[in-house]
């Protein structure tokens, strides 16, 4: 295991664990506002596509525009490495608020156009990429490496909590009031984020020794005077080269790639389906994925007793096999309480797979890198995130959601062939 150099090493041997996590804590506080407002915007923007256009197409559409950013996270990740996390997760905090507050005004005041849904969607995306490297890169700079694995299993739990109470939420402010209403509590939901990031502190790691990326490459060259496009083109180089030479990281991905075309699939058509196939109305829906909230929060807590039997890499498959099962059940069942069920189910497998995947990323990358790795990483599972939702839009119209969800659940399935394979291999402490 690589272990990069904590800033907090020092000042937290004698601490409790509560302690040692209070700064943690409180960005959590306010993530787990700001993940609520997420979840009543996931609920609110199909509906308000919908409103608009009246076209499952369009919907497709918009999720397939708001993907288009992936493209560009390796450099995102790069250029996060070069600055300082708390500024980045400011800016991002405070851009995303006005960006969203824009769209729910224009929609009340029956302005809004699908094309300003477009743009707004792009850029919410670049700001997105930004905003979660930034975070994924800080948290290890804020806690020791043992802690790791609880951080990234709370912050699961807690973002589990804001699917929760979330959709409730925006269901009931669809179907009571207006869906621009729910786009802007989603807005003001960035302040509570913004707010708690101004309270804590958060260890400067800015890559400034071009030594460290050197001895990543295996290369003995000196500290020569170059650009800073050169030297951007060197950063998203190394950030390959890792992801790509570590086994552990690499293999992991592949599996992720099936894993999100398949859920990519489900979720393009979920709102389509149960609306138009289902019948049901927005504070229906909400509910549904509500109680998906407590499947969730039972795997973020199932993951720790699943870890001291098994690997990492096996509770990833598991979490597969769970996964895809799901769907399937999912878009093959009319009955409501059927669907809440394979819901959760589905949102429990989330879970397992999650903490995971962040722990395994972070415990064994330096701490300089942690940036380009995860958005190297999320590059490779998420590049096919646009076609997939575009093809699901159109199997849908051709075959149906039905069978689209039901491709998406095997195809899910299918990604934990690929790490069943290879588990053999990583049968290291912790992998």
């Amino acid at each position: 295991m690589i272990e990069g150099y904590n800033s907090y090493s020092n000042n937290s041997i004698n601490k409790t664990r509560f302690q040692r996590l209070m700064p943690i804590y409180k960005l959590m506080t306010g993530t787990m506002i700001s993940f609520i407002g997420d979840q009543i915007y996931m609920i609110a923007l199909p509906w308000i596509v919908y409103n608009i256009t009246g076209s499952v197409a369009q919907m497709a559409t918009v999720t397939a525009i708001g993907k288009i950013p992936n493209i560009f996270q390796p450099i995102t990740g790069a250029l996060v490495d070069r600055f300082n996390k708390k500024k980045l997760l400011l800016i991002c905090d405070a851009i995303e608020s006005t960006v969203v507050c824009s769209m729910g005004f224009l929609y009340l005041a029956g302005g809004l156009e699908i094309w300003h849904i477009y743009l707004a969607t792009i850029f919410l995306g670049f700001l997105g990429q930004i905003y979660d490297a930034a975070r994924f890169s800080a948290i290890p700079l804020m806690v020791e490496n043992n802690d790791l694995h609880f951080v990234n299993s709370l912050d699961s739990g807690i973002y589990n909590m804001g699917i929760l109470i979330g959709p409730s939420i925006g269901g009931a402010i669809i179907t009571l009031y207006n869906p621009g209403y729910a786009l802007l509590l989603n807005g003001i939901s960035f302040l509570g984020t913004l707010i708690t990031t101004l309270s804590i502190d958060i260890p400067d790691n800015i890559l400034n020794n071009r030594s460290e990326e050197h001895n990543i490459k295996g290369e003995e060259k000196g500290c020569e005077n170059t650009s800073l496009l050169k030297e951007l083109g060197d950063d998203l180089k190394v950030g390959f080269q890792f992801v790509f030479k570590n086994p552990i990281l690499f293999h992991t991905n592949i599996a992720l790639i099936f894993s999100t075309i398949g859920t990519t699939l489900f979720l393009t058509v979920m709102f389509f389906y149960l609306r138009s196939v289902i019948c049901l109305d927005a504070q229906q829906v909400g509910i549904l994925l509500s109680i998906g909230g407590i499947g969730a929060m039972l795997g973020s807590i199932f993951t720790n007793y699943l870890l001291k039997y098994l690997s990492y890499i096996n509770v990833i498959i598991i979490g597969f096999i769970v996964g895809g099962s799901s769907i399937i059940i999912f878009g093959s069942v009319e009955n409501y309480l059927l669907l809440i069920l394979s819901n959760a189910l589905g949102t429990f497998a989330a879970s397992l797979i999650n903490p995971c995947v962040a722990t395994i990323r972070q415990s064994i990358t330096p701490k300089h890198l942690l940036g380009r790795v995860q958005a190297t990483s999320k590059f490779m599972t998420w590049t096919l995130i646009p076609v997939s939702a575009y093809l699901s839009g159109l199997l849908s119209d051709y075959f149906g959601t039905t069978t689209t969800i039901v491709v998406g659940g095997i195809i899910q399935m299918a990604a934990s062939l690929i790490l069943f394979r290879v588990s053999q291999t990583f049968k290291t402490k912790g992998h």
